[in-house]
């Protein structure tokens, strides 16, 4: 079974990437800045929103997991 990654942001304003397999869809950590930027990266990524199997946040600093992003889950 192959196994995929890809960053979708990595920097001091926000970290967030996904990893993939045949049949599972991981987010690890959503540090997205606001609502409409976090739903934008999602519809992109995620057209349709049982692809997201799940969400991984690694630490709690703002750069990983916001309020904003917790608003959109």
């Amino acid at each position: 079974m192959a196994l995929h990654f890809r960053s979708l942001c990595s920097s001091s304003a926000g970290n967030s990437l996904i990893i993939w397999g045949e049949k599972t869809r991981l987010l690890i950590d959503c540090g997205i800045s606001s609502q409409r930027d976090c739903q934008a990266m999602l519809a992109k990524e995620f057209p349709n929103p049982g692809d997201l199997d799940a969400v991984i946040v690694t630490h709690a600093h703002g750069d990983h997991i916001n309020y904003s992003t917790l608003k959109v889950f």
